[in-house]
């Protein structure tokens, strides 16, 4: 059943998947404030628990590092507009919007590191080059 029937389940379900996005070296691991977890828990998650993965990815890339707040997912608030999301390059269709998603995760996961994120993601690393500058995406955020 898609997560919009399963409410209840999404704060265990987002935990999860924090615990796998927390930094190694010091063990730290992403909270979720209550005003977070009232932000996941209302939204519809059209595109079920992998939608729901990608999100948690991109506030973790994105926020100030700590404990993520409802302003983290602004965005999932504007994804009913298509070209809504700020940080997007307006016009982008569902499937760039998420493929530019699974770059961002991708990045996070390997801390900026483009040759290794290629790898991951099964493209060459100058495809990945042209995604990075047709997403906007820098990588210097991912470096901390």
């Amino acid at each position: 059943p898609p997560l919009r029937d399963r409410r209840e389940d999404v704060a265990p379900i987002a935990r999860h998947f924090l615990t796998g996005m927390g930094n190694p070296s010091s063990g730290t691991v992403p909270e979720l404030s209550p005003s977070a977890l009232d932000a996941l828990i209302s939204y519809d998650w059209p595109g079920n628990v992998r939608e729901l993965r990608n999100a948690l990815q991109r506030a973790v890339v994105m926020g100030e590092g700590g404990e993520l707040t409802a302003a983290d997912f602004s965005f999932l608030r504007q994804a009913a507009k298509p070209g809504a999301d700020p940080e997007s390059p307006p016009g982008l269709s569902r499937w760039e919007e998420a493929e530019r998603t699974n770059i961002l995760g991708e990045l996070a996961r390997q801390m900026g590191n483009k040759t290794k994120a290629a790898r991951e993601l099964g493209i060459a690393k100058s495809t990945l080059f042209e995604k990075l500058k047709k997403y906007g995406i820098r990588t210097s955020e991912f470096i901390r």
